[in-house]
């Protein structure tokens, strides 16, 4: 089980700021995979996902008790 945090615009398409899943896989894309078969509409979309506080590549692999963030496209200034 992992808890996710949910931010921006993302939070209309999960219905949540924080969604809760069984997650039994090790990478970022394999998450997203998952994300994207409960959630459609997120996969046209484009965020980030962020593990312990770092955006995370697909090919990253998520740790046990990982901190888990989806993260809409932001810029600063």
């Amino acid at each position: 089980m992992i808890t996710i945090q949910v931010f921006g615009k993302l939070t209309e398409i999960l219905g949540t700021n924080t969604y809760t899943t069984d997650f039994t896989k090790k990478t970022v894309a394999e998450l997203k995979a998952q994300l994207h078969t409960a959630f459609p509409a997120l996969s046209t979309m484009t965020y980030f996902v962020v593990v312990n506080n770092q955006k995370a590549p697909d090919e990253a692999t998520i740790p046990p008790d990982a901190q888990l963030a989806l993260l809409p496209p932001y810029s600063g200034g």
